[in-house]
């Protein structure tokens, strides 16, 4: 689904044509392609998405236990 954005933008760019509305369409659509990927690798990737938690709450996740007894 990406592909048909890049194609729009090559085309506009190679042949000089102007219509900022399309422009602006294909360049949400590819920026959207991005976030979404983003979004997707951190629900589907524990680890990614714990350390993404971990910057954000400033501090490092561990998952270890010292025993004391």
């Amino acid at each position: 689904m990406i592909v048909l954005p890049i194609i729009y933008l090559a085309v506009a760019i190679s042949q000089d044509i102007y219509n900022q509305a399309a422009t602006n369409i294909a360049l949400a659509a590819v920026s959207m392609h991005g976030v979404l990927s983003t979004i997707t690798m951190l629900l589907v990737h524990k680890p990614y998405r714990m350390e993404t938690l971990a910057v954000f709450r400033m501090k490092r996740y561990h998952n270890t236990r010292i025993n004391t007894s």
